[in-house]
C-alpha cells in the first residue's frame, strides 16, 4: 500500500479560489479567503484579477469588498482591466462605482479602450457614462490598434446596436471614416448582416456617397451583403441607389460574390440575386478571370435565375419539372452507358470543390445536371460522349423539358 505521507503536501491555490469566489460573486467566500493572506490581487501581471471577475459577471457587491480590501481598479491583465469587463458586459452600476473609485478610462490593451468595448457589444448607456468623463468624447471617435471606430465595432454586431450607432453618431462620430483596410462602418454593417444600423447609416447626409465607397480590395458593402447574403442589407443599398456594376479589384460584381459564395443557402442565394438583377445587374458582366456570374452558381436555382428562367421545384421524389439552365449546364440524355458516365463524370469534375449536382428521374430515364464554378470540368469529362458515339449521349445547353 501506497504511503502518502512521505509525499509532501500540495498547496491550495488561494489565489484560484478568491477569482472563482468573485465569478460566482460568493461574497462570504472572498471575505474568508481575503481574512488571511491572500492579497486582492494576482501577484503574476498575466493572470485576471479577482475584481475582473466579479466586474466582467455583474457581481456589485464582490467588487465592492474587493476594492475595500486593496484590488487595484486600474491594473491591467493580457485581457484588459476592470472597467473594460464591466463596459464590455453593460453592467452600469459596477462602472460608475470603479469610475467614482479612480479607474482610469484611457487605459486599455491592443489599442481598445473602455469605449470600444462599451461599443462592441452594443451598450449604449455604458457609452453615455463614458462620454461624461474627461476625454470621454475624444474616446467616442478614436480608432483601436485596427483602425476600428468605436462606431464600426457598432456595426460588426449581427444584431441590436442600433441605439449606440446613432448615439455615437450624434456625438459626431464619423460613419466615412475607413480602418486599415479601407472599410467603412457600412461595410461592417454590410458584413454582419446588421439592417437597422446599415439603414441608419445610409439615412445620413453621406448615405449614397457610403453606398459606393470600395475598400482596398475595391469592394463596396453592396460587394459584402451579396458575399453574406443578407437581404436586408442588399435591399437596403438597393434604395440609396448601391451601384451594382461596381467591379473589384478582381473584376468581380456584388453578383459574381454572391454567385461565388460558399457561406449562404441556395435558398438565400436565390433571394439575394433577385433583389440584384432587379436593380440593373447584368448577369452576362464578366470578371477578370472572363467569367460571368453563370459560371460560378452553384445551384439549379440560382442557374435558371440567371438565365432569366424561372427556379424549378420539386414535386416529390423521382418527378421532374421543367428546368431552364444557362449554358454552363450538362445536359446528359439517355442512353445504355449514362449511369457509368455521368460516375466518371463526378469524379473528375468534384475533384474541385465548388460543383452542385442535380439528380432526377422521369418516366424511368435517369438525367442529371451539372452546375458550379467548376462546371465545365464536368463538360470537358463528358466532351468524348457525344451524340455521335453509339449510346446516343449528347451535350446540351439546357436541361429540356421533360
Amino acid at each position: 500500500m501506497t504511503n502518502f505521507s512521505l509525499f509532501p503536501a500540495l498547496k491550495h491555490n488561494q489565489a484560484d479560489d478568491l477569482r472563482k469566489a468573485a465569478a460566482e460573486g460568493n461574497v462570504a467566500w472572498i471575505a474568508r479567503i481575503l481574512s488571511g493572506r491572500t492579497p486582492a490581487d494576482p501577484k503574476k501581471k498575466e493572470h485576471t484579477s479577482a475584481l475582473q471577475m466579479a466586474s466582467r459577471n455583474g457581481h456589485m457587491e464582490a467588487a465592492r469588498v474587493l476594492v475595500a480590501k486593496g484590488a487595484d481598479v486600474n491594473r491591467i491583465s493580457p485581457d484588459g482591466t476592470a472597467l473594460m469587463d464591466a463596459a464590455a458586459f453593460g453592467h452600469e452600476e459596477i462602472v460608475r462605482f470603479l469610475l467614482e473609485n479612480k479607474a482610469d478610462a484611457q487605459l486599455g490593451v491592443d489599442g481598445d479602450l473602455p469605449a470600444h468595448r462599451a461599443a462592441r457589444s452594443g451598450h449604449a448607456a455604458v457609452l453615455r457614462i463614458l462620454e461624461q468623463l474627461p476625454g470621454g468624447p475624444e474616446a467616442l471617435l478614436a480608432p483601436n490598434a485596427d483602425g476600428k471606430t468605436p462606431l464600426m465595432l457598432v456595426s460588426a454586431l449581427q444584431e441590436g446596436g442600433a441605439e449606440a450607432a446613432a448615439f455615437l453618431m450624434e456625438r459626431g462620430a464619423d460613419p466615412c471614416a475607413a480602418d486599415k483596410a479601407g472599410s467603412t462602418a457600412l461595410h461592417t454593417a454590410a458584413t454582419s448582416g446588421n439592417a437597422p444600423v446599415a439603414r441608419l447609416l445610409l439615412a445620413t447626409l453621406h448615405g449614397e456617397q457610403l453606398a459606393s465607397a470600395a475598400n482596398v480590395q475595391g469592394r463596396t458593402p453592396l460587394h459584402l451583403a451579396a458575399l453574406f447574403g443578407h437581404e436586408g442589407v442588399v435591399r437596403a443599398l438597393m434604395e440609396r441607389k448601391a451601384d451594382v456594376s461596381a467591379a473589384d479589384q478582381d473584376g468581380c460584381t456584388p453578383l459574381h460574390m454572391l454567385c461565388k459564395s460558399l457561406m449562404i443557402g441556395a435558398e438565400a442565394q436565390v433571394d439575394v440575386a433577385r433583389a440584384i438583377i432587379a436593380s440593373g445587374a447584368d448577369p452576362s458582366a464578366r470578371d477578370g478571370l472572363g467569367r460571368s456570374c453563370a459560371d460560378y452558381a452553384a445551384g439549379p436555382a440560382l442557374q435558371q435565375l440567371l438565365a432569366g428562367g424561372v427556379a424549378s421545384t420539386s414535386r416529390g421524389a423521382g418527378e421532374q419539372l421543367e428546368v431552364r439552365a444557362s449554358p454552363k449546364v450538362v445536359s446528359l440524355k439517355q442512353g445504355p452507358s449514362k449511369k457509368e458516365l455521368l460516375q466518371e463524370a463526378l469524379q473528375e469534375g468534384l475533384a474541385t470543390s465548388g460543383v452542385s449536382v442535380a439528380v432526377a428521374i422521369s418516366d424511368g430515364e435517369e438525367v442529371a445536371a451539372a452546375a458550379g464554378p467548376e462546371a465545365f470540368l464536368i463538360k470537358q469529362a463528358l466532351r468524348k460522349h457525344t451524340s455521335e458515339e453509339p449510346d446516343g449521349w449528347k451535350l446540351g445547353s439546357e436541361v429540356a423539358p421533360q
